[in-house]
């Protein structure tokens, strides 16, 4: 086989040729710059996302979900290409399902056993920007300090959104709301709700 090179915004060439069932995969390296990438995003701070505008997210579900309003930057999935007509992204890679389950579970291979095909899917999607100000003044705001864990992070905004808040007010000290867990939990309603940091 010839490799494949791939040139795309920020990374050096990549081979990326591996014939499997259904044609062939782009990334086949767990070395691979955007699998190195997907990884940052996934375990780094608040200021790593930040830094780049990103927010990973992971389940073909949701992100068919949130691609009927956003459109996704890349998506990274296991399927052939002929499963991709229900995504909306500037970019689709084919990647290999043991390099998928490394970029998402690490070492935790028990977890990654009991997930089913739908979490191989990944998309990374720029964050809503941050308002300055609430406009109009809304009647209600939620103020979210020092929440560390994810799912609780998740209830809190789901509830916001179903009670109709008009935003919300991070503390410097929360967990991110952009993190892949809080947009699991909470099928990703930070997109829906406009906020500031404190």
């Amino acid at each position: 086989l010839k490799p494949v090179l791939l040139y795309f915004a920020g990374y050096a060439p990549m081979a990326a040729a591996a014939v499997a069932a259904g044609g062939k995969f782009d990334v086949v390296n767990a070395r691979s710059p955007v699998i190195k990438e997907l990884v940052r995003l996934r375990l780094g701070r608040r200021r790593v996302r930040g830094q780049k505008g990103l927010a990973l997210v992971r389940g073909r579900q949701l992100i068919q979900n949130l691609g009927q309003h956003f459109k996704f930057e890349s998506i990274y999935t296991q399927e052939p290409r002929d499963a991709w007509t229900e995504y909306n992204a500037n970019r689709i890679y084919r990647v290999e399902k043991k390099v998928l389950q490394h970029a998402l579970f690490a070492n935790r291979a028990e977890e990654a056993a009991r997930r089913d095909a739908d979490y191989l899917v990944v998309g990374t999607i720029s964050q809503p920007e941050p308002v300055l100000s609430f406009e109009p003044a809304p009647k209600m705001l939620l103020a979210v300090d020092g929440v560390r864990k994810p799912e609780n992070m998740a209830l809190l905004l789901s509830t916001a959104v179903a009670l109709r808040f008009g935003g919300v007010v991070f503390s410097a000290d929360t967990v991110d709301p952009f993190h892949y867990k809080v947009l699991e939990a909470s099928q990703a309603v930070a997109w829906t709700l406009p906020y500031l940091y404190a």
